[in-house]
C-alpha cells in the first residue's frame, strides 16, 4: 500500500460517527422522550450555605401581595431565560415542564440566596426545602413559595443530560 494512506476504522470519520450515533441512542435510554421516569426533587443541607434565618422571612412576609411569575421548561429552553425578583418581596414561582421530556431547574446560587416557604407539588408539599434541584415530568408543574434575600445572578440550568449544552440554561436576578 506504498503511497496511500490508511487510517484505521477505530480513528476514522464513520468510526466517529458510530461512537456519536451511540452517545445519542444511551442518552435517550436515560433521558429522552418520557426521561428519567424516577427522576425527584433534590433537596440539601439547609445549613451549607442557605439562608439561616429563613423561617422567621416567610413568616413575616406579606403574601396576600405575593407574585406569581412562570417559568416553562421545553426542548431545550427556559421561557423566560432571565428571571428576575426583588429581594425582600415574596413570589410563588410556578415551573412548568411543557415539553417532552423530564426536566430539572437547578440554580444552586439561586437556592441558597433564598427564603424557601414550600414547594408545592401534586402530591402534597415540603415546607422550609433547601433545594438542589427541581425534577419535573412532562407536563407537570410545582410551586416554589420564596423570599429572594441575597443579591446577585445566578446561573440557571437543567442537569438533564446534553441539555444545558443543546442551550437549555438561563440566569436568575435577585436585586
Amino acid at each position: 500500500m506504498e503511497g496511500r494512506t490508511v487510517i484505521p476504522i477505530e480513528r476514522g470519520v464513520f468510526a466517529q460517527a458510530g461512537k456519536a450515533a451511540l452517545a445519542v441512542l444511551a442518552v435517550l435510554a436515560v433521558g429522552g422522550a418520557g426521561g428519567c421516569a424516577g427522576a425527584q426533587d433534590v433537596f440539601g443541607d439547609p445549613g451549607a450555605g442557605y439562608v439561616g434565618d429563613a423561617r422567621e422571612r416567610v413568616a413575616s412576609a406579606d403574601w396576600p401581595r405575593a407574585e406569581t411569575p412562570t417559568v416553562v421548561l421545553s426542548e431545550y429552553a427556559f421561557s423566560p431565560g432571565t428571571l428576575t425578583f426583588r429581594a425582600g418581596t415574596p413570589y410563588r414561582l410556578r415551573i412548568e415542564n411543557g415539553g417532552d421530556s423530564t426536566h430539572f431547574f437547578v440554580s444552586d446560587g439561586f437556592f441558597k440566596a433564598i427564603a424557601p416557604g414550600r414547594l408545592i407539588t401534586r402530591s402534597g408539599e415540603t415546607a422550609q426545602p433547601a433545594l438542589k434541584s427541581i425534577a419535573l415530568a412532562p407536563g407537570e408543574a410545582k410551586t416554589l413559595e420564596f423570599v429572594p434575600v441575597r443579591t446577585g445572578a445566578y446561573e440557571l440550568e437543567c442537569t438533564a443530560p446534553l441539555h444545558a449544552a443543546f442551550g437549555m440554561h438561563g440566569t436568575i436576578l435577585i436585586r
